[in-house]
């Protein structure tokens, strides 16, 4: 430029960048990410897995809190992180929590000559429920998971971990 000349000079802006941490809660590892401030990158992210259980979303907290990646692993527009179009709008690093629904299942009790039982819906993670059945001539034992007798129930304290529509085996001694 020659002397007294004006010059226009013009800014140029590179967006920030912010990490996303992703706490999995007992599902399966999902990486970390960087999102960059007005833009789409990383607005869709993995959905974990977890046995037994449904992934509800990432959210800021492990109970409540706000969501941030939907379920299906897509942002959840228009909240104080991502805007109506998808881009991140958020200032700063997050930690973000995957909550979880344990899945419900039906109980079958196959009570072996027993008296019949209603079938019953069982919560993965929780204990089982029931009642023990009668048979003229015998002593009820216990429930098993299995008919061999070898993967012993006890009825309010023994935890459902079959995540499938399942039963339980009645044992009798005479």
């Amino acid at each position: 430029a020659t002397d007294g000349a004006t010059v226009t000079l013009y800014a140029k802006w590179d967006a920030n960048e912010y990490d996303i941490t992703f706490h999995e809660e007992g599902g399966s590892t999902v990486s970390d990410q960087t999102v960059v401030f007005d833009s789409t990158t990383n607005n869709e992210v993995a959905v974990p897995n977890r046995e037994g259980y449904t992934f509800n979303g990432w959210f800021t907290q492990q109970s409540g809190g706000i969501m941030v990646y939907n379920a299906d692993g897509t942002c959840a527009k228009n909240t104080a992180y991502w805007d109506l179009n998808g881009k991140w709008i958020n200032p700063d690093d997050v930690i973000l929590y995957a909550q979880w629904t344990a899945n419900t299942y039906t109980l079958t009790y196959d009570t072996k000559g027993g008296s019949p039982l209603e079938d019953q819906t069982v919560t993965f993670d929780s204990p089982y429920i029931g009642e023990s059945p009668e048979r003229v001539g015998y002593i009820f034992d216990r429930w098993f998971k299995d008919t061999a007798y070898t993967q012993p129930i006890t009825i309010g304290s023994t935890l459902v971990k079959t995540a499938a529509d399942h039963s339980i085996y009645a044992k009798w001694n005479p």
